[in-house]
């Protein structure tokens, strides 16, 4: 069952391809939603449909991935984030982290590490969807279960703790 919504975004039409064909063919449980070449795109997009996950380049034709994710924040829409860049730019990936942005990869981006980091967003989504968003008892939940396994892993927690302090 595909219970995970996707939309890949880069301004390189093959990047895009080869994104979709790792995932389609790795990960039976997400459903892609939309190829886009711009973050214009996407605003457009979010405003139909109901995406789960967002994995996008940083620089993009007219709106890039920092002016996307800043969209999705001040506009709280329940969509996690994956940066993809070329540039290792840590203030990149301050801004990033400022608009809630889960993880940012660097090109050029290992299969295993474009999963692995999927991966985590998704049990981070499921968590979310399981335990609904209310505050304390969100926290409390996710502090409480499976032995503490999951605030080892702080990826997991985080958008959790960011949306409640915020």
């Amino acid at each position: 069952m595909k219970n995970i919504n996707l939309v890949i975004a880069d301004d390189e039409y093959f990047i895009r391809a080869r994104l979709a064909k790792i995932i389609e063919e790795k990960r039976e449980n997400i459903n892609i939603i939309s190829l886009c070449e711009d973050g214009k795109d996407i605003i457009k997009l979010l405003s139909l449909s109901g995406a789960d996950l967002l994995l996008m380049d940083i620089k993009m034709i007219e709106v890039d991935g920092l002016e996307v994710a800043k969209y999705i924040y001040e506009n709280k829409i329940n969509t996690r984030i994956i940066l993809i860049s070329g540039y290792n730019d840590f203030n990149y990936a301050v801004e990033a982290m400022r608009y809630g942005v889960f993880d940012y990869l660097t090109k050029p981006i290992s299969e295993d590490e474009l999963l692995g980091s999927v991966d985590k967003c998704i049990e981070g989504i499921k968590l979310s969807k399981s335990t609904g968003d209310n505050g304390i008892k969100n926290l409390s939940v996710l502090f409480a279960t499976e032995n503490n396994r999951l605030n080892k892993d702080i990826s997991i927690i985080r958008p959790t703790v960011t949306k409640f302090m915020n």
